[in-house]
């Protein structure tokens, strides 16, 4: 009977496999020396003893985890790879290939990059893939695949991680980039119809002005000893409604200018464009005892060309309010608006966290009702007579949609006849623009980013028709101004009531006339409810009733 046994030399270490054979001659002993297979064989099992581990800790992050051999089929999975495919342990490892879980569609690719990982050939080893479940669905994976060499021959590890949700928000994400670059074409478009109107009146309607003042000029000059007091006067009136229509076309213009003048953002020297404003506007009036006062003023980041109109706006006003002054007071400055400060008219949501840079405008002109300060920035609101300061009412409101345009705030104080102070804010550049950038430019969404930029300031509005088509030009108008952000869109009563609670809009803008639950329904069930979102209603009616029940 042979005797098979492995022994240990003492001096030595060296392993020997060792075989005694008895014969009726005596015995026969073999010695093979088996140190090295030994160590090889004790380092494998560490190295499969550290896999394991390394298997483990990915599953225990979640991730599905398969070992596969050189033809394909599953040696190992472990319950989240399972959970992925809807498989069980059992049905995967009986699989009689990988493959099965390819889509038609992609085996031929798969497989030849297969085999070339088989033949040691150079592949990507990370991939987004598409696996069929069992039950038929398809599920989106991304697939991390490392060979392993060992004594067996070629394995893989195969790390899979369900992406699905990740490919929907990809999906999401690009049809909102299409969205935004086909807003951005309607921009576009509306800018160039902007331009194309600006340009109409422009010439088709102040042509004819200065021509017809120019041809009352001539017919003052050779008729004028000829015609009697009274033509006199009609002449002059005339004159004075053409200028006036001229000035109201100039302010219009320059109003469309603030919405459409894509913003130049530089660093500007508010100290000097201030005080070069006043000069300029003080030059036209001589006779005027102006005591103009300016402190310094920190820099700012604007459109240089934009920033002037609002200190022209603004300065012409303390100029023309202080008409009846003997001796008119102005004062420019600035300061720091702290935080939950008390200063009239101003909401500490509206600023930075820490402190704001503010600017004003101060004078002891005529003033105005502060009961009467939410009109002030309205096209063609005036709060007094064109018989005691002329203008069109625009003025303000080209303020207000720079400031706005930049990010900032604009507000008012006065006290009755004591003289009035505009304060201005800029708190950063304006939404959608950028320095140098036309404002059809779109800033795309990648995955990893925040899919639109909401700042503090955007005024989030719910638009409520029945009719698509006023839905969208509404939506057009409103898009034009930079701190309006549409949340939403309804076709009738209900569906703004679902809307209102879902995406909390600050305004509802709610056609009255719509079938089913109309807007004046609607708007009772908010109000109801609670909802904080000031409603306007719309209609293009004019019947007493629905202005009475608005």
């Amino acid at each position: 009977m042979p005797v098979h046994f492995e022994t240990v030399g003492v001096l030595t270490g060296t392993i020997y496999d060792v075989r005694v054979y008895p014969s009726a001659e005596g015995i026969s002993v073999y010695w093979m020396d088996i140190t090295e297979r030994k160590r090889a064989a004790e380092r494998f099992d560490r190295q499969q003893q550290t896999n394991q581990t390394l298997l483990q800790a990915v599953s225990d992050l979640g991730n599905g985890v398969a070992l596969a051999n050189a033809k394909a089929r599953l040696v190992f999975v472990n319950e989240a790879f399972c959970r992925i495919v809807g498989y069980t342990t059992e049905e995967l490892l009986n699989i009689p290939s990988t493959w099965a879980l390819i889509p038609p569609e992609d085996r031929a690719t798969l497989q030849a990059r297969y085999q070339q990982r088989v033949r040691g050939e150079p592949v990507p080893e990370n991939a987004d893939l598409t696996l069929i479940r069992k039950d038929g669905s398809r599920v989106n994976v991304e697939l991390a695949i490392k060979t392993l060499a060992d004594n067996e021959g070629v394995q893989f590890i195969i790390i899979a991680r369900d992406i699905t949700e990740r490919k929907q928000s990809e999906a999401q994400i690009e049809e909102l980039n299409r969205d935004l670059e086909r807003q951005a074409a309607e921009l576009q478009s509306a800018n160039a119809e902007l331009e194309s109107f600006s340009y109409s009146v422009s010439h088709d309607l102040r042509t004819p002005l200065a021509s017809m003042d120019n041809l009352l000029r001539l017919l003052l000059d050779d008729y004028g000893a000829q015609l009697p007091e009274s033509g006199q006067r009609v002449v002059h009136l005339i004159q004075e409604n053409s200028s006036g229509m001229y000035r109201l076309i100039e302010d219009l213009l320059a109003f469309a200018r603030s919405v459409g003048h894509p913003l130049n953002t530089q660093t500007i020297n508010m100290t000097e464009i201030a005080r070069q404003v006043f000069q300029e506007l003080a030059s036209a009036q001589p006779d005027r005892q102006v005591d103009f006062r300016i402190s310094e003023l920190p820099a700012a980041q604007a459109d240089p060309v934009l920033l002037k109109q609002v200190w022209v706006n603004l300065l012409s006003n303390a100029l023309k309010f202080t008409r009846g002054r003997a001796v008119a007071k102005i004062e420019v400055g600035s300061g720091k608006l702290e935080v939950g400060s008390e200063t009239s008219r101003v909401s500490t949501s509206d600023f930075a966290l820490s402190t704001s840079n503010f600017y004003y405008v101060k004078d002891n002109g005529a003033g105005f009702d502060m009961a009467q300060a939410d009109k002030l920035f309205g096209v063609f609101q005036r709060l007094h007579g064109e018989e005691e300061f002329e203008g069109t009412g625009v003025g303000l409101a080209i303020v207000q949609r720079i400031i706005h345009r930049h990010g900032g705030r604009v507000w008012a104080e006065a006290a009755g006849d004591q003289g009035a102070g505009f304060y201005f804010t800029l708190e950063r550049a304006a939404l959608g623009d950028s320095p140098n950038a036309a404002p059809s430019s779109v800033q795309r969404i990648s995955p990893e980013s925040q899919p639109v930029n909401r700042k503090e300031t955007m005024i989030r509005v719910l638009v409520v028709d029945d009719h698509q088509l006023f839905r969208q030009g509404l939506q057009l108008m409103l898009l034009k101004a930079n701190d309006i952000q549409i949340v939403g869109e309804a076709r009738d009563g209900k569906e703004a009531i679902e809307l209102a609670q879902s995406v909390q809009p600050d305004v509802i803008l709610m056609d009255i006339e719509m079938p089913g639950m109309n807007g004046l329904e609607a708007t009772e069930t908010l109000k109801a409810m609670g909802h904080p979102a000031r409603i306007l209603m719309l209609t293009m009616k004019t019947d007493e009733r629905d202005v009475r029940a608005a």
